[in-house]
């Protein structure tokens, strides 16, 4: 919020809209996010740490995706979920009408996806929906392995 004209540093530390960016090195002081459920003063200093080593990543990782330009990431707004047209470029943004190419049942009707064209996701949220299959099955693969006889 401080530096608004700057493109790369909104999307660094953040602006005034929610996901406008990453919010790095944020500070925030109220108990309400310091606490939440759980104090994170009651984690271990390992937890801590590996958190934090992961915030990093995912900071390194997005800006990556963005300024690589991987899958026309600089066409799209930066930390959306919303589909997108492939008209879509750097100054406008156009979202991707799903009803266009439904069905009265709401099923895809493969001639006017063909007219309409395919929709297109922002690299960042692509590189979030990878991540989380990634972790949530390292996750169930660990579990498994480990405490396979539990």
């Amino acid at each position: 919020m401080a530096k608004r004209d700057n493109l790369v540093f909104t999307q660094l530390f953040g602006g005034a809209q929610g996901n406008e960016g990453l919010g790095f090195m944020s500070i925030c002081l109220d108990w309400n996010y310091i606490a939440g459920t759980q104090s994170p003063l009651w984690m271990p200093l390992q937890t801590l740490v590996n958190g934090f080593i992961g915030y990093i990543g995912c900071t390194i990782f997005f800006m990556g995706l963005y300024y690589g330009n991987v899958y026309r990431a600089q066409d799209f707004p930066f930390l959306s979920q919303v589909l997108f047209t492939d008209a879509s470029n750097y100054t406008n943004y156009a979202e991707y009408n799903q009803s266009m190419i439904l069905n009265s049942d709401n099923t895809i009707n493969h001639e006017k996806l063909e007219a309409y064209g395919l929709p297109w996701m922002t690299a960042t949220y692509i590189g979030y929906l990878i991540t989380t299959n990634m972790g949530t099955t390292a996750n169930i693969t660990h579990m498994f392995l480990w405490n396979f006889n539990e």
